[in-house]
């Protein structure tokens, strides 16, 4: 009767012990879960952003060009790299031991493409500058290459003058809409580096390209380390707070954002508006400050959770 005993409660004693295992383990599984589902919340704040379309295309930039020519065959060499500028009488090049100085003031070049001194907006973007914008990329540095004298091999270009960017773009709505006069802003995407320009002339190529000819004032010097760059022409801009698609969740038919106050969850109705499909976002006209804090995975969070990060 004892040992009966005995075994029942050594018995009752396992399960307790196994079930304080299982809530123990229970528990400290739940808190890792909690942990990784919170490491993958992705939070944003909220701040207002400039939102714009683009259109975009290739441009040529040219100013006023001085062409020096080789004083005979052999292999050029710089004296002034690409980039440099100087002063009228000094050396830029040699070839040979014959020293080529410069005629006047200005920004030493050795891109050579064949279309130094042309104006004639088709006769530019008519030449594939999609293509010449390649093999630009590939090309190596002049130094010690072989010229032939008389041919131009560097040129001085004067950056304080009026420059002008020939572009080739497809021909858009908003493209199609630039005129003559207009002013507009152009983006160099390799500089991620913006300029206003004024329209000189626009010319519809018959591919469904359209040309521009525009022409900007005042940029900074570096923009004439390239001739040919890839260009984007803004459009359609708009200071507001924007929120990704993804980040609203709907509740009793009202459009919401989940927002951390002090590490916990709130839902918090919102008036949206236009929505910018290629960004992904989606205006929010009123429910939303600058420096809120808003969830963008909303499906990993529950209304009234404590997230730690």
């Amino acid at each position: 009767m004892a040992k009966t005993k005995t075994r029942k409660l050594y018995l009752k004693d396992n399960i307790v012990k196994i079930l304080l295992l299982i809530i123990v383990v229970w528990f400290f599984g739940m808190l890792a879960v909690n942990q990784m589902r919170s490491n993958l919340v992705q939070t944003e704040e909220i701040k207002t952003t400039l939102l714009e379309q683009a259109d975009s295309g290739y441009g040529l930039l040219s100013g006023p060009e001085t062409a020096l020519l080789a004083p005979a065959d052999g292999d050029l060499v710089p004296t002034m790299p690409e980039g440099t500028r100087v002063r009228k009488g000094n050396a830029v090049f040699s070839v040979n031991g014959s020293i080529v100085y410069a005629s006047e003031a200005g920004y030493v070049s050795y891109q050579i493409d064949g279309l130094e001194g042309i104006t004639d907006l088709n006769a530019i973007c008519s030449t594939d500058l999609a293509a010449r914008y390649a093999a630009q990329q590939e090309q190596e540095e002049a130094a010690s290459a072989a010229v032939v004298g008389g041919a131009v091999c560097a040129k001085l270009v004067n950056t304080f003058d009026d420059s002008y960017l020939y572009v080739t773009a497809e021909r858009t709505d908003y493209i199609a809409s630039i005129e003559v006069d207009q002013k507009i802003p152009v983006r160099l995407v390799d500089l991620d580096y913006e300029v206003q320009a004024k329209v000189s002339e626009v010319l519809d190529a018959a591919d469904g390209a359209r040309y521009l000819k525009l022409k900007v004032s005042d940029v900074k010097e570096t923009v004439f380390q390239q001739r040919i760059y890839k260009v984007e022409l803004p459009y359609d801009r708009l200071s507001a707070i924007a929120v990704p698609v993804g980040a609203l969740v709907e509740k009793d038919g009202q459009q919401g954002v989940y927002y951390l106050q002090k590490g916990f969850v709130f839902w918090n109705p919102v008036t949206v508006g236009q929505t910018r499909e290629e960004e992904g976002l989606v205006i929010i006209e009123e429910g939303l400050e600058n420096g809120d804090m808003i969830v963008t995975t909303p499906h990993l969070v529950r209304e009234g959770e404590n997230i730690k990060f």
